[in-house]
């Protein structure tokens, strides 16, 4: 889901406030103004939330849902007030929860607020300000985090050998007499090498926000999404920024959760296994799906989950399926797994790929050609896992023959992992099989009428277009009956949203990229 800008001009219209000039000095950088405030009100507080209340319905009506919630919706007006020279000029300061928010609402939705302002204030123009509210740890949060450090020392310290984590790192943890993070997170993920695309702009944003607020937003917080997309990037670098801060965190795959808890019930030590897991700042399973099935470690896990929930610890899962689509797994963790925010990654796009391939280029030093990225990210378009799979291979076998990286090269050292594609994937024949999909006819697709059981189809044909050929929303256009470039980029957006927010429609899409794969 891509989080940009929106248009205005759809929103819906709200009657301007009426300005009434009173004399204030409340504006911090002016030593006099002209406050907004409602007609017959002494209150120009009272006056100030109204009018951003009615901004923020302004922003409501044209943002996607999700976005307000996260972004909008928490921010409270600290002051409004128009400028003394009689100019109309509305300055207006705004706080949001952190930093983080504070500078990603100012970088995207700035302009939009803007717009908004200006629009219900009547004002001539707008001058805005985004801060971050000051915040303290209090002294009873301290004992908290110092009384969890100390049950997870002694937990670690009192915990059976045979209780391990993955890649066996928690019983040297437990050796040297560690007591943050109990579990080895994975340190080369962080979000400064997450490469960010339309594909996973928003569960990067929140993992983000996560990070800097655990247990207070987006709890639980579930990321989703087929093999190799960063589900595991996104978490291991949610642990490391908590961790960093003094969070203690615990990264755990299903599977791993599964066999401890097996061992503590052979041996009888289920207290120290409740211990380990509930004594957390964060909790993060990987594969959450694997415990379906098993009904002794769904019933643990429900006990862990609402005892992690009430003490406000954040809670992370990750999966290759939504909530609704985990069949078999009892319906009480299901809608709790539902009851925080679930976060898709989807399959990168093209310029996406390219980028993903650049930045693990110089993370490893590798003098990369744009020609032998671009060649590479054309070939592989299945998931990241593979796509930097294959530049560690075209990297050794440059190494091998004390070559550059060439065209040339790439062609050869990748034609036996990369098969040739028995039919190439042009604009024309994702024309064909859409409309064989839909039952509509091949030139109704890129016809003028508008009817929705022609229109939809033809903006799905749009959006597999973007995804699955190099082509430009120019090129798309015209090959759509000469349409704009900007209609490409509308039904870009709509099914990107519409397969975010419907499991059934994202499968209905998987499953007409999986036809003109030849899969």
């Amino acid at each position: 889901m891509t989080l940009s800008s929106f248009d205005f001009n759809q929103a819906e219209e709200l009657k301007p406030t009426r300005i009434q000039k009173i004399s204030s000095t409340d504006f911090n950088e002016t030593s006099s103004a002209t406050v907004i405030s409602a007609e017959g009100s002494d209150n120009t507080s009272d006056t100030k939330s109204v009018l951003w209340e009615q901004t923020a319905e302004s922003l409501r009506h044209v943002l996607d849902p999700q976005i307000f919630a996260a972004w909008i919706k928490p921010l409270t007006v600290r002051d409004i007030s128009f400028s003394s020279d009689g100019a109309s000029a509305l300055r207006a300061s705004l706080v949001a929860p952190n930093k983080f928010c504070a500078e990603h609402v100012e970088r995207h939705y700035g302009e939009s607020i803007c717009s908004a302002l200006k629009r219900v204030s009547d004002s001539g123009s707008v001058a805005l300000s985004i801060s971050a509210v000051r915040q303290q740890a209090s002294t009873a949060d301290k004992r908290v985090a110092k009384r969890t450090t100390q049950t997870s020392s002694s937990t670690a310290a009192g915990s059976s050998p045979a209780q391990t984590t993955e890649g066996g790192t928690a019983s040297r943890s437990r050796r040297r007499g560690a007591t943050r993070s109990m579990t080895s997170l994975n340190p080369k993920y962080n979000f400064s090498n997450f490469v960010v695309g339309g594909c996973n702009q928003f569960a990067h944003a929140v993992s983000l926000r996560v990070s800097e607020q655990p247990g207070s937003a987006y709890n639980p917080l579930f990321i989703y999404g087929g093999v190799g997309l960063g589900k595991t990037h996104l978490v291991n670098a949610i642990g490391n920024a908590a961790a960093r801060r003094g969070k203690n965190v615990l990264l755990v795959s299903s599977e791993t959760f599964v066999n401890e808890l097996i061992t503590a019930l052979r041996s009888n030590r289920m207290l120290q296994f409740k211990e380990r897991f509930r004594s957390l700042d964060i909790l993060i399973i990987d594969d959450i799906q694997f415990i379906i099935g098993k009904e002794c470690t769904q019933e643990e896990f429900f006990h862990t989950f609402n005892a992690l929930h009430q003490r406000h610890s954040q809670i992370i899962l990750t999966s290759d399926k939504t909530p609704q689509e985990l069949t078999g797994l009892e319906e009480r963790l299901r809608t709790r797994f539902s009851s925080g925010l679930a976060a898709d990654l989807q399959t990168p796009d093209f310029e996406t790929r390219v980028a993903i391939l650049i930045k693990k280029a110089e993370m490893l030093t590798i003098a990369l050609p744009d020609e032998v990225a671009q060649f590479l990210a054309e070939k592989i378009d299945s998931n990241v896992r593979e796509l930097e799979g294959a530049l560690n291979r075209l990297h050794a076998v440059s190494m091998m023959h004390e070559s550059p990286l060439t065209l040339d090269l790439a062609e050869s050292a990748l034609r036996t992992i990369v098969p040739e594609r028995t039919r190439e994937i042009t604009i024309e024949y994702i024309q064909k099989v859409v409309s064989e999909h839909y039952n509509i006819g091949a030139k109704d697709i890129i016809g003028k009428r508008r009817t929705q059981n022609i229109a939809f189809p033809r903006q799905i044909a749009m959006y597999l277009c973007r995804r699955m050929t190099t082509c430009s929303y120019p090129e798309i256009g015209a090959l759509f009956g000469g349409r704009d470039h900007s209609t490409v980029i509308h039904a870009n957006r709509v099914i990107s949203k519409r397969r975010t927010e419907s499991p059934t429609f994202c499968t209905e899409i998987e499953r007409l990229e999986r036809k003109l794969k030849g899969l």
